[in-house]
């Protein structure tokens, strides 16, 4: 039997698994990310970040399935 530890999924927002990152400087674009995810049915967890450094804690303290990033972080 395998002994290692395994890796915990992440099983926030009432036991969705699959977990999306939004990094965009744009408040608006991350609205709409979450709210179209939100309202889609595919019942993930969607967080979002402002900025890398944001993003980059985020990813930390979760494991990440899909990353949506902008190209042009200002």
């Amino acid at each position: 039997a395998d002994t290692r530890p395994r890796r915990p999924r992440c099983v926030s927002y009432a036991g969705m698994s699959e977990t999306v990152l939004i990094v965009d400087d744009e408040e608006s674009v991350r609205r709409t990310f979450q709210e179209w995810l939100a309202s889609s049915g595919l019942g993930v967890a969607v967080f979002a970040a402002a900025d890398a450094e944001s993003a980059l804690r985020v990813a930390s303290e979760r494991p990440i399935d899909l990353a949506i990033l902008d190209w042009n972080l200002g």
